[in-house]
C-alpha cells in the first residue's frame, strides 16, 4: 500500500513537471504537435515499465514519475492544443467537449482495467495494453497536427471544427 501511495504521488508530481516543460517547449518552438506526440510516445514506454516493475519499489517510483511527466504532462497540454483548432466563438464548446470525452475515458478506463484483471490478465500485459493506447494518442495528435498544417499550407483555415 505504501508503494502504491508513493507511485500515485510520483505520477501527479511528474504530471505537473511534464505539463510545465512540454508546454514551455511547445510555446517556445511553436511545434506543440511534436512535443505532445513525443510525450505520449515516451509515456507509453514509462507505462509499460510500471507493469514490469515487479517487487522493486524504486523501479515503480521511477516509472510512475516518468509516466506522469510524459503521458499526463502531454495530456494536460492537449487542452491548449485543442483550443487552437476552434474559432473564438466555438472555442469554449470545443474544448469543453474534448475535456468531457477525456473524463469519460478516465471513468471507463479503470473499470475496464479492473474487469481485465478480474479475467486473469497478467499485470504486465495490462500495462502493455495501456502503453499501446498511449501510442495511439501519440499517433492521433501527430495526425491531427499534420492535417491542420497541411490545411493551413493550402490556404484554408487551419480550424478543424
Amino acid at each position: 500500500m505504501e508503494r502504491a501511495v508513493l507511485a500515485v504521488a510520483a505520477v501527479n508530481l511528474g504530471a505537473i513537471v511534464g505539463c510545465l516543460v512540454i508546454g514551455r517547449l511547445a510555446d517556445r518552438t511553436g511545434n506543440a504537435t511534436a512535443y505532445i506526440s513525443c510525450g505520449f510516445a515516451l509515456g507509453a514506454v514509462a507505462i509499460t515499465m510500471i507493469g514490469r516493475s515487479g517487487d522493486s519499489g524504486s523501479w515503480l517510483l521511477c516509472a510512475s514519475l516518468l509516466a506522469g511527466v510524459f503521458c499526463i504532462g502531454a495530456q494536460m497540454c492537449t487542452v491548449a492544443f485543442c483550443a487552437s483548432f476552434y474559432e473564438t466563438s466555438l472555442r469554449a464548446t470545443g474544448v469543453g467537449w474534448a475535456i468531457g470525452i477525456g473524463r469519460t475515458g478516465a471513468i471507463v478506463g479503470p473499470l475496464l482495467g479492473g474487469a481485465l484483471l478480474a479475467t486473469g490478465m497478467p499485470v504486465p500485459t495490462l500495462f502493455l495494453l495501456v502503453g499501446l493506447l498511449s501510442i495511439g494518442s501519440a499517433l492521433a495528435v501527430a495526425g491531427i497536427g499534420l492535417g491542420v498544417l497541411r490545411a493551413g499550407s493550402k490556404g484554408r483555415a487551419p480550424n478543424v471544427v
